[in-house]
């Protein structure tokens, strides 16, 4: 006949009195066959030394525990990040994550509220010791009482149908012996029993929230219920739960798939723990990290809550039997953090025959507050896939009550020396004060290593959501929780804290960005490559590519994970076509603080000059400081333009030379006279600005008729820059990849008609290499062949009375990328851009010198595009294979980019002094229009 024994649960209630079983009175819960251990005595209280409910961090609303967002960054080396927010920062469950109740206060008035009450009751400290204040604090409690009818009044009504006083107050201020109107009777209290009702006035307000329920260990373990959302809820896992019989809980009963065992509650323990796993994001009671998994539970506990180490084998076997893939035990021998027994049913031979090495087994460490001193002989061929877990306090140390592992080891097969310390296969996560669902339909609060095992639980259960092979491969998803945990006590792994705290967001991460690789795919053929060929954070792409991604892969063990990485992160490039404002005032004064030369029509940057030459030619010098150039990466730097050319006696041919910002000389139109018209960033051919900054040669031939036709080319051979803003790393491989290389050629046509009107029409062909709008890839089978863009602009000028010039461009483009098969490339249509530039010029605006030019651009816009690739990615989630996979993503703008300026200049006293002056605003329009930024500024010019 097995043999019984009363079987200690590794759990302490560390409970309010809301909390209190039926007919048993708070200060007498007690967890079953854990000797007469009172969860308010000594060091195992919940609120012993400084510790109160709303000091420090244990309320959501009070401290460093705020609702949280943001996101995982996969692809952020070790770890990534999840952000949470320091101070209010809004609703923290947007979209699915929970529902509102809209009698519910709002939540920033319930951050409000709770500041507010914790502020009020740590000011009033010393009212609670001095009995001739007692009425002082009876009128601290009077005004909080009407507080709360504020906030929660309406909540409360509609649920309770009574007020605040009348309801939930009066019940509170009963169960710990309050009078509202005695201040004395607040005075009795102890200072645990002060701090029970405080939280217990906390607790019972959050239920009628309209929300899930926040709670001190979430971002301890860097976990959220965004997180859960985006990398999966569990969906495809069942977890085995060795636990009391789970209750008709409504937070748990839906994701039930069997129960076996005994029908003995053990006070709600099971459901408990459950809760903490399996918890809705439904908008009611507590959230468990993963959701949507599946339970199979097996009770081994009798009706005396007494257990066999047969019947918790029976349970093991049982649960493996219905796909567990996960096992979470709350239960050991006292006085060991992993005991013989414990040992002896992981190698049991049904178990080992049930579970086939594919079961992971999660184990409280028990609440002795010990640390194991003996060692554990090991059977290695049989060496399950465990982890053994600690409990934290609210503020992260190590919890007076929890076992640790010593320097106790798992011996050798033939115990002849220490194979591994136990400390390797420890971790420890939060378990003091953890509220959970009590299984009558509401919450408690308890402590014990039982409620931290849970939070590992479901941790594993996201990953074997993620990644569903791993299931399959119980030590590599042990060594990816180990080795992702956060590094507590003395460095690396150590007797008290084993290997750290639970991160569940750095277990969804990549442990190691140095070992990542990927596929680079030539010509149908898988290229393995590693991450640090690709890594340039940093360093943004010229457009918008959302949802495209390649693939990165890390090797665990015998298996692999995926992690879905942005395309752009393989891309090199500064410029932001569509990206939002990048004109900064610095940047805009670089290009505006210079001499405004009067020259033809409109302003103009490019100074010119002209001498005589034999045989009656003329030699023309010009001259700009330029813009500020945009290379393909790098920063910016200003571009200079010199020029020399020659015009011949007739001024009927003429032949400029030169260096810098040919794309100006090049499409030279009355109406712009500013390099920066013809950048990339402006509105006259921007695609032509891609091939300026290195040498030009522009030829024109005025015909009769007022006809004249130029053409020329520009071309720009540059390398990589230093960019303060990267790592050495990334700088290296800026430096590694090959020259950005473009070339351009124009051909122009203009027509005067009549003496006002001048038409022209231009045809421009540019080549990159190994590039697409000055975006070049980590990867030389991206782009190969580099981009081919052909674009054609319309402008038209007309002189009006009062020396008044209007003027306007209109370009479109085409442009294809790379050769069949390989890479980033465009396969059929090309893509489509456009750019536009207006222009309103006045001479003699206040006086007979002075100039005036308004006008407004639309630079590069991507119309219509998009680029397809081939990338190696898991095919089969089930099994983990990977094969290639066509992809292609759109590259259109999603916003489209207006630029509008105001210049003005004017020579005062006599012309000795220039007056100057400018405005620039940056719009953009997506769903909305926007002003991205203003800038004005002003200059002061004195010759001598």
């Amino acid at each position: 006949m097995a043999r019984r024994f009363a079987f200690r649960k590794r759990a302490i209630v560390l409970t309010t009195a809301l909390a209190a079983w039926p007919g048993e009175p708070a200060s007498a819960q007690l967890q079953p066959n854990y000797r007469n251990i009172s969860p308010f005595y000594g060091n195992i209280s919940p609120f012993y030394g400084n510790i109160s409910p709303f000091y420090g961090n244990i309320s959501p609303f009070w401290g460093n525990i705020s609702p949280f967002y943001g996101n995982i960054a996969p692809f952020s080396g070790t770890g990534g990040t999840t952000s949470f927010t320091q101070g209010w920062a809004g609703d923290p469950f947007w979209g699915t994550l929970g529902t509102i109740n809209p009698k519910a206060p709002a939540y920033a008035r319930i951050g409000d509220y709770w500041q507010a009450f914790g502020s009020t009751w740590q000011q009033a400290a010393p009212l609670w010791t001095d009995p001739a204040r007692a009425g002082e604090l009876s009128q601290r409690l009077s005004s909080l009482i009407a507080a709360t009818e504020t906030t929660w009044g309406t909540a409360l009504l509609d649920a309770t149908g009574k007020s605040f006083a009348e309801g939930i107050g009066r019940e509170l201020f009963a169960r710990y012996g309050i009078d509202p109107a005695d201040g004395a009777s607040l005075q009795r209290l102890s200072d645990n029993r002060r701090n029970q009702f405080l939280l217990d006035w906390y607790d019972t307000l959050m239920g009628y929230s309209g929300r899930d329920r926040i709670d001190h260990w979430m971002p301890t373990v860097r976990w959220n219920p965004a997180l859960s959302q985006q990398q999966g809820l569990g969906a495809s896992s069942i977890i085995g739960i060795l636990d009391g019989r789970l209750s008709d809980d409504s937070d748990v009963r839906n994701n039930i798939a069997w129960q076996g065992g005994s029908t003995a509650q053990v006070m709600g323990h099971g459901v408990g723990v459950a809760s903490l796993i399996v918890g809705g994001h439904d908008g009611v009671g507590v959230m468990g990290i993963a959701p949507n998994a599946r339970i199979a539970t097996y009770n081994p506990f009798d009706s005396t809550n007494t257990a066999s180490w047969q019947d918790v084998a029976t349970g093991v076997v049982a649960l493996a039997g219905r796909g567990a893939s996960v096992i979470n035990m709350s239960l050991g021998v006292p006085g060991q953090t992993l005991g013989a027994d414990v040992r002896n049913v992981l190698f049991d031979p049904n178990v080992t025959l049930a579970t086939k090495g594919k079961t992971v087994f999660v184990v409280s460490a028990g609440n002795d507050g010990v640390a194991q001193t003996s060692n554990l002989a090991w059977q290695w061929l049989k060496d399950p896939a465990l982890i053994v877990v600690g409990s934290t306090g609210v503020d992260g140390t190590i919890s007076s009550f929890s076992n640790t592992p010593g320097t106790a080891c798992l011996l050798s097969t033939l115990n002849l020396y220490c194979q591994e310390q136990l400390a390797n296969r420890f971790i420890v996560a939060p378990g003091e004060m953890i509220l959970m669902s009590d299984g009558m339909g509401g919450v408690v609060r308890r402590s014990g290593t039982s409620f931290a095992a849970p939070l590992v639980s479901g941790a594993i259960t996201l990953l074997h959501d993620r990644w569903p092979w791993l299931a399959k491969y119980p030590t590599e998803t042990v060594d990816i929780i180990l080795r992702s945990a956060r590094d507590l006590g003395a460095p690396g792994t150590d007797p008290v804290y084993g290997r750290g705290m639970l991160d569940v967001t750095a277990s969804q991460a990549p442990l190691s960005f140095s070992n990542l690789t990927f596929y680079e795919v030539v010509n149908g053929n898988a290229v393995m490559r590693t991450a640090d060929q690709v890594r340039s954070s940093g360093v943004k792409s010229t457009w918008e590519a959302d949802g495209a991604f390649f693939v990165l892969f890390e090797n665990i063990g015998a298996t692999r994970r995926d992690f879905a990485v942005p395309l752009s992160s393989r891309l090199v490039g500064t410029v932001s076509i569509n990206g939002g404002n990048q004109e900064q005032f610095q940047r805009f004064i670089s290009q505006r603080f210079v001499d405004w030369i009067r020259r033809g029509v409109g302003f103009s940057d490019i100074a010119e000059a002209r001498v005589g030459a034999p045989g009656g030619w003329q030699a023309r010098w010009s001259m700009a400081a330029g813009g500020v150039s945009e290379p393909a990466f790098g920063r910016r730097r200003p571009e200079a333009l010199t020029a020399f050319g020659l015009v011949d006696p007739s001024e009927r041919l003429s032949i400029t030379a030169g260096r810098g910002g040919g794309a100006a000389i090049l499409g030279e139109r009355d109406g712009f006279g500013l390099t920066s018209d013809y950048g990339r960033e402006g509105g006259i051919d921007p695609l032509l600005g891609f091939a300026q900054g290195g040498t030009f040669l522009r030829s024109e031939f005025r015909l009769g008729t007022g006809t004249s036709v130029s053409f020329g080319f520009t071309s720009r051979t540059q390398a990589a820059e230093e960019n303060e803003a990267l790592s050495p790393a990334e700088q290296q491989l800026l430096r590694s990849l090959p020259d950005y290389r473009a070339k351009g050629q124009n051909f122009r046509i203009e027509q005067r008609i009549g003496g006002r009107l001048k038409a022209s029409l231009a045809l421009s062909r540019v080549s990159e290499g190994d590039a697409l709008f000055g975006v070049q890839s980590s990867l030389p089978s991206d782009f190969e062949g580099g981009a081919r863009s052909t674009t054609l602009t319309l402008g038209a000028s007309l002189k009006l009375p009062g020396k008044t010039t209007l003027a306007g461009s209109a370009t479109t483009g085409r442009t294809s990328v790379g050769r069949d098969g390989n890479g980033l490339r465009t396969d059929g249509a090309a893509i489509r851009t456009s750019a536009w530039a207006l222009s309103a010029t006045k001479d003699a605006l206040f006086g007979s010198n002075d100039k005036l030019r308004i006008s407004l651009a639309q630079p590069l816009h991507i119309d219509r595009g998009q680029l397809t690739y081939q990338s190696m990615e898991v095919v089969d989630r089930q099994t983990g294979e990977i094969g290639l996979v066509d992809r292609t993503f759109d590259i259109r703008s999603k916003t489209r980019r207006f630029t509008g300026e105001a210049l003005y200049a004017t020579p005062l006293f006599g012309g000795k002094v220039e007056g100057s002056s400018f405005a620039r605003i940056n719009l953009s329009k997506g769903g909305q229009t926007k002003v991205d930024d203003v800038v004005v500024g002003g200059r002061l010019s004195i010759g001598f």
